[in-house]
């Protein structure tokens, strides 16, 4: 699985990396980014699922196999 968020509609909240800031890092303005190809590491797609849920401005996508399951249920 992969995340992968858009620039234009990120406003800096930074919940996703309160979440999980292994995948998702600051800048120095506070606009989520992630590293290389925005891969999640095993066992922390959970935490990525709840990202993009929580993202108040739906910035933050999913990409993979398992992407289908961030958007058909919210995370418990």
């Amino acid at each position: 699985m992969k995340v992968h968020i858009d620039p234009v509609k990120c406003e800096g909240f930074g919940t996703c990396h309160d979440i999980l800031p292994d995948v998702f890092l600051l800048d120095e303005w506070g606009y989520a980014y992630t590293e290389g190809d925005g891969e999640v590491p095993v066992g922390q797609e959970p935490l990525a699922r709840e990202a993009v849920y929580k993202c108040p401005v739906n910035a933050i996508s999913l990409q993979g196999d398992d992407a289908d399951a961030a958007t058909s249920a919210a995370p418990d």
